[in-house]
């Protein structure tokens, strides 16, 4: 995925884990849909640190990928990915989509989305 524009909904534990790699793979470019605020509690399962605590997730994943990888772009959403906005969302300018959530309705939804 060398030279690539990654679209990651999600920057929890897992995420956060797929998000730090992305560079190392040589994506270039990574814009992060997430609406939650880091906590202490997460610390021990996420690649933040406690001094993250009470950022927005998308927000402190930018901070930190761009101070570890200076040529990396990443665009933040602190918000919610919405399944029934997908037309607003310019989803063709993603070369991949990596879901990282956990709802399982919600990745139907957006499969079924993705399909029509």
């Amino acid at each position: 995925y060398k030279r690539k524009n990654v679209l990651v909904i999600g920057a929890g534990s897992l995420g956060s884990y797929i998000i730090s790699e992305l560079p190392k793979i040589g994506v270039n470019k990574i814009t992060i849909y997430d609406e939650d605020k880091f906590s202490v509690e997460n610390t021990m399962r996420h690649q933040l640190g406690s001094p993250y605590q009470g950022y927005n997730k998308a927000i402190a994943m930018k901070i930190q990928l761009e101070h570890n990888h200076p040529q990396l772009m990443v665009d933040f959403k602190p918000e919610r990915f919405e399944e029934k906005k997908l037309d607003e969302y310019s989803l063709e300018e993603y070369d991949l989509i990596i879901v990282t959530t956990g709802a399982t309705v919600f990745l139907l939804k957006l499969k079924k989305q993705l399909k029509n």
